[in-house]
């Protein structure tokens, strides 16, 4: 027999190399280092972390017996993340959680690649190598994180990692990061990473949809590519 702590391992046995997790049993978290912010300064932290899977479909505070901390540690693809109350997820370095598929027509039209809707904040955090990534596109009137169509955004803020989000379908009308077509952009804060956002057909990159109010978007580091 062989007994490990709760955490991620990669043993070799017999020149194979294996990528085991091991569950806490009473909590099913497992302990995850990730890089935050002590004022400005990057610091190491850790967190206990649910593991983000192909079958979830929610995360955040707001559900019964919902974690507050999620990771992701391979590559995993979700149709359509929702955020309920408040979740902070973590990308390990070389995992990708894409989320809405290629071009977001798989989830259905007016629906965001991550939704974080008004009142749901979402943070982002990397590990050291910040190899991590999320690619997020939303449907048609859909953001590519943040609000629905018709809906506005609520909180979304970056510490580290490769993020790609844009409203998808044919032209799109959603934010990038922002609002659903007709919705608000909500607040959006980048420290850290990378970010990469287009918004689609009258909508802003980082911001409001089509006909939606813009968002209060505060950087204070990373490289950000979007044109408004």
């Amino acid at each position: 027999y062989l007994y490990l702590p709760a955490g991620r391992f990669t043993p070799t046995i017999n020149g194979v190399t294996y990528d085991v997790i091991v569950f806490d049993s009473d909590t099913d978290r497992i302990p995850v280092d990730y890089i935050g912010l002590n004022g400005t300064t990057p610091v190491s932290l850790s967190a206990e972390a649910a593991l983000v899977t192909e079958n979830t479909e929610w995360i955040g505070t707001g559900l019964i017996g919902g974690a507050e901390w999620y990771v992701v540690t391979n590559d995993v693809t979700i149709f359509d993340l929702k955020v309920l109350g408040t979740a902070n997820l973590i990308l390990a370095d070389g995992a990708t959680l894409t989320a809405g598929g290629s071009d977001g027509t798989a989830i259905g039209e007016g629906h965001a690649g991550v939704e974080v809707g008004e009142g749901a904040t979402l943070r982002i955090y990397a590990q050291a190598g910040g190899t991590g990534a999320l690619r997020a596109v939303g449907s048609e009137r859909g953001a590519g994180i943040g609000g629905n169509g018709n809906c506005s955004c609520g909180t979304v803020e970056i510490f580290g990692g490769r993020i790609t989000a844009a409203s998808g379908g044919s032209t799109g009308y959603g934010a990038g990061i922002g609002g659903g077509c007709f919705g608000d952009g909500g607040t959006v804060r980048i420290h850290a990473g990378t970010v990469i956002a287009v918004g689609g057909k009258g909508a802003e990159d980082i911001g409001g949809g089509y006909c939606g109010a813009g968002a209060s978007v505060t950087v204070t580091g990373g490289s950000v590519y979007a044109s408004e």
